[in-house]
């Protein structure tokens, strides 16, 4: 399925019918990451060529670390399977290690805005951030202001869709399938 980009509506029709959502990377954005790491990649390499001990030493380690994040980016620009998945069971991340995080396991979902990127949080229970964690996922834990704890996944960033979109949509579906 081609997913429409902020078809709310056409991503709940397939729901629906028992059809997987899938989203996928936004090829522009990765093909622009991947320019970005070559132009600093490129600059490691002149600040090699500059001479000088320590100025050397950082263009390696520019050179290293921006040609292994291009590498990262190529990887996914060439990615078949989705980044993020919802179904009738849950939501399925390629970060999620341990498999789709049932609706039932999923407490809240939610944006979160740091500068100028927007971050879709979501809350799971106790149990099942012991098994994303037992799986080797990183689980975030949150401390609110009343002083309790909650633990969260982030659905993969870059994904090729409006995030607010998104976001509300995910609400949507968590309350109506927290009310049946």
């Amino acid at each position: 399925m081609n997913t429409p980009k902020n078809d709310v509506d056409a991503w709940a029709e397939a729901l629906r019918h028992g059809w997987t959502v899938p989203f996928r990377f936004s090829r522009g954005k990765t093909v622009l990451f991947i320019f970005l790491f070559v132009v600093f990649a490129l600059i490691g390499l002149l600040m090699i060529a500059a001479g000088g001990i320590l100025t050397a030493l950082v263009g390696v380690l520019a050179v290293l670390l921006f040609l292994g994040g291009a590498i990262a980016m190529v990887r996914r620009l060439f990615r078949r399977t989705a980044a993020l998945e919802i179904s009738t069971e849950g939501i399925a991340m390629s970060t999620a290690k341990a498999g789709t995080v049932p609706w039932t396991e999923i407490i809240d979902v939610h944006a979160v805005k740091q500068n100028s990127n927007v971050f879709i949080e979501i809350v799971v229970s106790e149990q099942e951030a012991e098994r994303q964690a037992a799986a080797g996922h990183t689980v975030a834990e949150q401390e609110l202001e009343d002083g309790t704890r909650q633990h969260v996944l982030w659905a993969p960033n870059g994904l090729a869709v409006s995030k607010p979109a998104l976001c509300s949509w995910l609400e949507q579906e968590l309350t109506a399938r927290s009310t049946v």
